[in-house]
């Protein structure tokens, strides 16, 4: 079964399988880091997807992010109920820096208990319908010679407003910047990382700064893929809808929240243009 990963390059199971029977192979010892908050309704779901994996060579560190829900809870009921006990590490936040934005506090002190050479980055609500996920896109990386690859997942719509929003919505991030062939363009100035899924080398997250050169940012998965960029790195955005799903929004009240933090960090012209263009699109498809 082939595995689209980008408009030209695919790689098969079948490959896959062959190449990691060789004996002549690499498998660079992978940290998966996980933040979460308020994820009790997803983050099972996403360990156990993690777990099932069939890359040789992993641990999985989940950041409790201050939940107020059962995930804590229940981060510690997996981990408790696999037989891979020593393969999950579990942290939990109960405050923060006010100097730093949630997410990007989470992402960093899992990256400060992390022992990979290669890191993994990835949302409570993701889940890895592929057993062969991090084993394909980790020997793509390998042939490419990349130093980071994000990957766009399949975008559950699981409530009637995000159905009707989503499709004009996927369309409206092309004017707002974020173009994927742009990305994989090295002449173009176009950079950002999808926080559902991005793997980096531990090297390369280090010398652009880690997460506190995004610390204070709303958006710190696109700053952080143009602080990637502009340093020199090679970088790629791929589609893995076959290989991941992720949820953007939940319901209204998701959904709202998820553009607002879009529309946040514009200047007040930039708003009124790009609210405008989304008006004209909505209005004349």
């Amino acid at each position: 079964k082939k595995i689209m990963l980008s408009d030209n390059n695919t790689i098969t199971n079948a490959s896959a399988a062959a190449d990691s029977n060789n004996n002549n192979i690499h498998y660079p010892f992978i940290s998966i880091i996980i933040p979460a908050r308020n994820e009790q309704d997803n983050i099972e779901s996403c360990l156990l997807s993690l777990l099932s994996q069939s890359y040789p060579n992993f641990e999985i560190i989940a950041v409790n992010d201050n939940s107020t829900d059962d995930t804590l809870k229940i981060m510690n009921e997996v981990k408790n109920a696999t037989e891979a006990k020593g393969m999950v590490k579990i942290i939990s936040l109960t405050d923060k820096p006010k100097d730093w934005n949630g997410k990007a506090w989470a992402s960093q002190q899992g990256y400060l208990q992390s022992h990979g050479s290669i890191l993994l980055f990835t949302d409570a609500d993701t889940f890895y319908s592929n057993k062969d996920t991090i084993l394909l896109t980790v020997l793509y990386m390998q042939k490419e010679n990349l130093d980071v690859l994000t990957g766009i997942p399949l975008i559950k719509l699981p409530d009637f407003w995000s159905k009707i929003t989503m499709p004009l919505w996927d369309n409206f991030s092309i004017i707002l910047g974020l173009n994927p062939g742009a990305v994989n363009d090295p002449k173009s100035n176009v950079a950002y990382l999808m926080g559902s899924f991005f793997i980096i080398y531990r090297n390369v997250l280090e010398d652009i700064g880690a997460f506190r050169s995004v610390r204070q940012v709303i958006h710190e998965d696109a700053t952080l893929g143009a602080h990637i960029k502009k340093a020199g790195y090679n970088m790629k955005i791929v589609g893995i809808d076959s290989l991941v799903s992720a949820l953007w929004s939940r319901d209204v009240q998701t959904l709202w929240h998820c553009i607002r933090r879009t529309f946040a960090p514009m200047s007040n012209l930039k708003l009124i243009i790009n609210l405008l263009a989304l008006f004209f699109m909505a209005l004349f498809p």
